[in-house]
């Protein structure tokens, strides 16, 4: 497979804005050692962008205001703040702009801008700088972007592709390389390291290339070698590689390990491969309703903007989970009102070495189905209930485990219902009353705000969900309810806004599925 010939790279636009930073920065620094002639370095503080956090800037000469021993006119750049690794036991992460070893690559430089701009302005406010240079800068840099913007317009996946066939890094760094994490993950597909530490080429597969569906998959096999167990191992490793709504466009998502991953003989579609990211559907490929709202089909996990997907729940129903939920719980309420004297009501069941009735609640002990089936007898439940749960819950197998756990409920809900017969309550009073307060907490309350990574989720005319515990399990970052219909805005610095009208749901927001690397796959 040939690789393509860009008529324009990204290292046309790299000397330019090497060369406006240096000159500038001689300028600051000439007239900062001017001013103070015994200072080591210039420095300021920025404040951090998105994943950049705030810190300090550092620009100096080795020897002061006598001069640098770089021939460029300064020795370093660099970029200092807190290490935001709570595992990590420094106390600080520098990035160097300029150093000993040359120059930042490009796309970091450009993620820094922000920062840079800032110091830059700071140093013309103090009269270290014309506004004029640090203007040029600011130029300079959207110059840069608007060429890389230019280059990877270039490009479509088979070209990038091509790229990964030829180990291209340098190249795929330019078109892919937007931070840290897609940088480590384009290096961790094409190359390993053997036991002398020396790097050496993966073998690599692309079973996808789907414009229609705007990705492709990579496979390799990795080399990991453990140097304190003195062996080594190969082991899967994949990623997505697709268009992405951002100045950058494309998008680097690296696929959790699992056995599709780990198999040679996976049959990869594009749908496979959107299962494994996590999604169903992009945002553009849903409907919209007559009246102008996003149609979201229940339970389906739809791509909103970069790695933040919504799933639409259905509102009635969840409404009337919850009305059964807050029932049951006055009821075992009612239950642990009267425990000591159902026990005495029903000795059959206290008595019973397999059974407990005290205490609060009802516990069934045993885990053999013969006897379980007996104590059902004990109790008062019959085989047909059973059935009907198994069914409920959805289990194809009723192993003995799951009948214990079924005939525990059922048991329960049989002995609160007694309770309910000796409090001054009735079960439609408490239906009434458990009504009333699902029907409150879904109430519309106004505008919801939430951030939830990069992106900041503002909802109209919503509430947000109760039983957070239920809707925030796994992934799940965020749930709100929207009982008639709702204003949705995702703002996003890169991606940009959605604006979109949402009908009645309860809305789960979650990321997609990724991998988060472990040290030994660095």
């Amino acid at each position: 497979m040939g690789t393509p010939t860009p008529t324009r790279t990204a290292d046309d636009v790299a000397e330019q804005l090497h060369d406006e930073i240096a000159a500038v920065t001689n300028e600051l620094l000439d007239a900062y050692y001017e001013a103070k002639p015994y200072s080591n370095a210039f420095g300021e503080e920025y404040e951090g962008v998105g994943t950049n956090p705030d810190g300090t800037v550092f620009i100096g000469r080795e020897d002061g205001a006598d001069g640098a021993d770089d021939p460029l006119g300064f020795d370093y750049f660099s970029i200092k703040h807190p290490d935001t690794d709570p595992d990590s036991r420094q106390t600080d992460e520098t990035h160097y702009v300029y150093g000993k070893y040359g120059w930042m690559d490009l796309n970091d430089l450009v993620e820094w801008e922000s920062a840079l701009n800032d110091v830059f302005e700071a140093a013309a406010a103090d009269g270290y700088l014309s506004d004029a240079a640090a203007e040029r800068v600011d130029a300079a840099f959207e110059a840069t972007r608007e060429t890389l913007r230019d280059v990877r317009e270039q490009y479509d996946l088979s070209d990038v592709a091509a790229f990964i066939h030829d180990h291209e890094i340098d190249t795929l760094r330019d078109l892919l390389g937007h931070g840290e994490e897609e940088n480590r993950v384009l290096w961790q597909l094409l190359f390993s390291k053997d036991e002398e530490g020396d790097t050496f080429e993966n073998p690599i597969e692309v079973p996808v290339i789907s414009e229609r569906d705007q990705m492709m998959l990579v496979r390799t096999e990795r080399y990991y070698y453990d140097e304190y167990d003195d062996e080594g191992e190969h082991y899967a490793y994949a990623a997505v590689i697709g268009y992405d709504d951002t100045p950058e466009r494309f998008f680097v998502h690296r696929l959790s390990s699992d056995p599709d991953v780990r198999d040679d003989d996976t049959e990869w579609t594009a749908e496979l491969v959107r299962e494994k990211m996590g999604f169903d559907a992009n945002l553009s490929e849903v409907n919209t309703s007559e009246d102008d709202r996003l149609d979201l089909p229940y339970g389906q996990r739809v791509r909103v903007q970069g790695d933040l997907t919504i799933v639409r729940h259905d509102v009635e129903a969840a409404r009337a989970e919850r009305v059964e939920s807050i029932e049951q719980s006055t009821r075992r309420s009612l239950f642990r009102d009267h425990s000591d004297a159902f026990a005495e009501a029903h000795p059959e069941w206290d008595d019973h070495e397999e059974v407990s009735a005290g205490s609060y609640r009802v516990r069934v002990y045993s885990e053999v189905t013969d006897e379980l089936k007996e104590i059902q007898g004990t109790l008062g439940i019959s085989e047909e209930a059973v059935r009907d749960e198994q069914d409920a819950r959805g289990y194809g197998r009723l192993s003995a485990k799951r009948r214990r756990e079924i005939v525990t409920d059922l048991a329960m809900e049989k002995a609160a219902g007694w309770a309910v017969g000796q409090s001054d309550q009735t079960a439609a009073s408490i239906r009434e009353e458990a009504v009333e307060q699902a029907e409150e907490e879904y109430a519309p309350d106004g505008q919801q705000n939430e951030v939830i990574g990069n992106h900041t989720v503002i909802l109209g005319g919503a509430s947000e969900a109760p039983e957070r515990t239920k809707w925030l399990d796994g992934n799940n970052r965020a749930a709100f309810v929207v009982e008639d219909e709702g204003m949705m805005f995702v703002i996003h610095d890169e991606h940009g806004d959605k604006q979109v009208m949402l009908g009645p749901g309860v809305y789960t927001f979650a990321f997609l599925d990724g991998y988060e690397d472990e040290w030994w796959m660095n």
